[in-house]
């Protein structure tokens, strides 16, 4: 048998123990509110119905061997087959409340059965306390299974584990025979489980005294007996609590508080000796980390970050070296004269019936050394004709058509595989920049990566504790460093904006939500990072002269780490053609900078992949890359025209000397300026330019004392307008301003 079907064997074994045990425990108390919910709970959190439901029904019928126990695990089985039928033809999963409803219908049957008020009014109690027991069992199976108890509980999984403690005292309870009585070693196990909390010993014995005490008053004072010497030791002497435990039953029994039964003594004893044999390291495995901080599991995910980031720091290598390799012998050669005159040789001579007297007028040489001249000549000038054969030539060869004819037909494929190679090396360029922009990135991110994440567990502390104070249920809490958190709260809580002041309160930051993530139990991951020193504001304005839109494109996009990208493309025309190129320009670029590549590869890639369409189609291209926290701003040009940025009257100019986008050999130019919230970043389309001129948008500028972007743009616009006339260019506008962030 494997590993895992043992551990799902186990599993189904603990399933029907359970089972047996809450269907005794409902035969004992006589309301029948567990075992059907147990098993609607198990089945709901995805397990095998065709194991599951069988050892329901079984374990009822050995506990219970009675009509109403039959009829009504039958119902039980009905309801869970009326369930799966409306799932399979629906084809979605039902909901859990569908399920509770289920088991509190199953205890119903009961009803029938006894019609007396008493029992009438415990079988009625039975159907709300049916569908809370339902809550209960897939509350703690979800802590279970799914946070594996390495988080620590929110208020529902403490009700509902503290629920299941009083169920089992209640079954504890009546498990006692005049030599035994199960509640005493059990307290000892639960209480070596618990040894990590003290608080958690205290509510849990007290959940299992309270449940016992049904049965029998001095079950509840057995369990405070084990209970109190419990927290009496740390988790690391926790076995002295069991001792303990055992020799406080033991004076109470000869004290005369509960009746003398020493042999009851020999588990309980058993079970002390057994928290003694086990070593402290596996008691500390086995116990349950809910109540820890999770330290182990931090620890993890930075063991699991260093080593990808090992992975991707060799990623990085092997993309550099690939990189590397195609560079090697990118250039473009041409066939060699000699090379070309011994294939014209081959061709033409090798038959000839005048190659003897060639050879011998040649001084007994090859005859490729008379083709040498006339093949230069052919690869140079792309053809050649009669005229262009040497004396030699035109007065010994007897072929000479077919040499002029084969001479150019040489010519004529080597233009053709010179220009099939040119085309090979532009798309090679492409890969290159790509696979080196690439290799930076994942560098980066190799770097990134491996810096381990530190935690704070004092603010985690104090941000449980204050939603814990706003009646807000938080499961998982993390702070990163100082200033980055992330929780998970019920899908259902729309108090988003308090629990965001409240995280802000803790850390003493303005935040901003960098993530909602829906997982798993119905929740919700909230991730916050600190508010940027500053926001973009801008305003945009664009005329298009065209038919079929405008040659002019823009965009405006959030990239990650506090970066704001805006581009303004300007393509050749201004008809339809114009307007995709445009387009599809814009598009790349942004597919390029969400993807993290530098400018320079950015636009190169780009210009790259826009040639290979083979269309003499360019784009003057403006980007502005903003830095929200210090303000600093690349302003990259592509054949674009200049910028301007203006404070308070005072106007700079931001210049570009470098050739479309499109044309493999130009390079971008790259200039930095730092914005701040006072001044204002206007890009221009070439429309714009060449009716207002640059001396007219300085005054304008310099006149403006405006506070909305949007307001610069259009006042731009309209001067354009004015100016332009009735036959307008294609014109785009954009004003930028940095506003303060964290106010």
């Amino acid at each position: 048998m494997t590993n895992k079907k043992a551990a799902y064997a186990f599993e189904y074994a603990i399933i029907a123990l359970a089972e047996a045990f809450l269907q005794y425990t409902e035969t004992k108390v006589g309301v029948e509110f567990l075992a059907a919910p147990f098993m609607f709970a198990v089945l709901f959190m995805k397990r095998n119905a065709l194991i599951v439901a069988p050892v329901f029904f079984a374990a009822g019928v050995l506990t219970n061997v009675k009509t109403e126990t039959l009829a009504a695990c039958g119902a039980a089985l009905i309801l869970l087959l009326i369930l799966y039928s409306v799932q399979y033809l629906t084809k979605k999963r039902l909901p859990s409340y569908a399920f509770a409803v289920a088991s509190a219908l199953a205890a119903l049957p009961y009803v029938f059965f006894d019609m007396s008020p008493a029992a009438l009014g415990l079988e009625i109690a039975a159907v709300p306390l049916s569908a809370a027991s339902f809550w209960a069992f897939t509350t703690a199976d979800y802590a279970l299974k799914v946070k594996k108890l390495r988080f620590p509980f929110i208020r529902r999984e403490k009700v509902a584990f503290l629920a299941l403690f009083v169920i089992l005292g209640l079954g504890l309870g009546y498990m006692r025979v005049p030599v035994f009585s199960a509640a005493e070693p059990v307290a000892i196990v639960l209480f070596q489980l618990l040894a990590t909390s003290g608080a958690a010993q205290a509510a849990a014995g007290a959940a299992v005294a309270l449940g016992g005490a049904v049965a029998d008053a001095e079950n509840a004072l057995i369990v405070v007996l084990y209970a109190l010497p419990a927290l009496l030791f740390d988790k690391e002497h926790s076995y002295f609590g069991a001792v303990a435990g055992v020799a406080a039953e033991a004076g109470a029994m000869a004290a005369g508080i509960i009746d003398a039964e020493y042999f009851r003594l020999i588990a309980p004893s058993v079970a002390a000796l057994a928290a003694i044999a086990v070593p402290l390291k596996a008691r500390l495995r086995f116990s349950l980390p809910v109540y820890r901080e999770g330290g182990g599991l931090r620890t993890l995910v930075n063991k699991t970050r260093a080593e990808t980031a090992g992975k991707l720091d060799q990623l990085s290598n092997a993309l550099k070296t690939l990189g590397e390799a195609l560079a090697l012998d990118t250039a473009v050669t041409s066939m060699a004269t000699e090379e070309t005159a011994h294939l014209l040789s081959v061709k033409v001579c090798s038959d000839c019936p005048g190659r003897e007297r060639c050879s011998k007028s040649l001084g007994g040489g090859e005859t490729e050394i008379a083709l040498r001249e006339i093949t230069e000549r052919a690869l140079k000038q792309g053809k050649v004709n009669i005229l262009d054969a040497t004396p030699f030539l035109s007065s010994v060869c007897v072929r000479l058509r077919s040499v002029i004819d084969g001479v150019n037909a040489l010519a004529e494929e080597e233009r053709n595989r010179q220009s099939e190679a040119r085309e090979t090396e532009k798309a090679k360029g492409v890969i290159i920049e790509e696979v080196n922009a690439l290799s930076g990135i994942l560098k980066g991110l190799s770097d990134e990566v491996a810096r381990p994440l530190s935690y704070s567990a004092e603010s985690e502390r104090k941000i449980r504790q204050k939603l814990a104070e706003m009646a807000i249920p938080v499961g998982e809490v993390y702070v990163y460093g100082e200033t980055e958190a992330t929780l998970t709260i019920p899908q259902g809580e729309d108090r988003r904006q308090a629990v965001k002041e409240a995280v802000e309160s803790v850390l003493g930051v303005k935040l901003t939500t960098a993530g909602e993530e829906r997982v798993s139990g119905g929740r919700v991951a909230l991730s916050y990072t600190p508010q940027s020193r500053y926001r973009v504001a801008y305003g945009v304005r664009q005329i298009a002269a065209g038919e079929y839109g405008s040659g002019d494109a823009d965009r405006a996009l959030r990239l990650g780490h506090g970066k704001v990208l805006i581009v303004l493309s300007d393509g050749m025309g201004h008809d339809r053609a114009a307007a995709m190129n445009s387009s599809l320009a814009v598009r790349l670029i942004e597919c390029f900078a969400r993807a993290g590549f530098p400018a320079e590869a950015m636009l190169k890639c780009t210009g790259r992949l826009l040639e290979l369409r083979g269309r003499e189609e360019f784009n003057a291209v403006d980007i502005a890359l903003i830095d929200t926290e210090t303000g600093r701003t690349d302003i990259i040009k592509q054949g674009a025209r200049e910028s301007f940025i203006a404070c308070d009257g005072e106007v700079e100019v931001a210049e570009c000397g470098s050739l479309p986008l499109g044309i493999v050999e130009a390079e971008p130019v790259i200039d930095t300026v730092t914005l701040s919230t006072g001044k204002f970043l206007v890009m221009l389309s070439d429309g714009v330019l060449d009716v207002m001129g640059r001396e007219k948008i300085i005054d304008v500028l310099s006149e403006m004392r405006f506070v909305n972007p949007d307001d610069v743009a259009g006042e731009i616009m309209k001067e354009y307008s004015l100016m332009a006339g009735a036959s307008p260019d294609d014109a785009s506008v954009i004003a930028v301003r940095l506003v303060d962030g964290r106010y």
